[in-house]
């Protein structure tokens, strides 16, 4: 009897995978790039979570379509337990026509976040590169994981946003 349901499970899938391996009247397209599932796979950083690939799918839906510039550092970060390299920081601002104040903006925050980051989390935060860029933070971003297999994605910072100095 179990021979039976196995041989008719095998029969059943075989056809199965036939009858889906022909393009019948359709043609056959190419497969779709599903950006989720890229970013899930290209970032890591630290623990390995899906926090900050949810993070990112969240501001791609959440971004209005509009011109966009975006200030990033690339960063060594050091303490006593662990070092991290290749570390991106983005910042992302809209871009109101003057590309100057907007990457100036955009570049203010990256200081203040480093500083943040050297007075709560790290012994040395050590700018390797700096990078400024005429599109949004995710193409960016993107574009050099496409260059650099070891980049690690931190955060893309909110520019726009209006912060309190004391």
């Amino acid at each position: 009897m179990k021979t039976s349901i196995r041989t008719l499970l095998a029969i059943v899938c075989m056809s199965m995978l036939v009858s889906n391996s022909f393009a019948n009247e359709e043609s056959a397209n190419p497969v779709q790039l599903n950006l989720k599932a890229y970013i899930r796979s290209t970032l890591s950083f630290m623990s390995g979570s899906n926090f900050n690939a949810e993070t990112l799918m969240d501001k791609v839906k959440n971004q209005p379509n509009t011109a966009r510039v975006c200030a990033c550092q690339v960063l060594t970060l050091k303490n006593n337990n662990n070092e991290f390299e290749n570390v991106a920081l983005f910042s992302e601002r809209t871009n109101y026509g003057d590309l100057t104040a907007d990457y100036k903006t955009a570049s203010q925050l990256l200081v203040t976040e480093n500083k943040h980051l050297k007075s709560f989390f790290f012994d040395k935060v050590e700018v390797v590169n700096k990078i400024n860029a005429p599109t949004d933070c995710v193409s960016l971003y993107l574009k050099m994981k496409s260059q650099n297999d070891e980049l690690k994605l931190y955060d893309i910072l909110n520019a726009d946003i209006n912060r309190v100095k004391k």
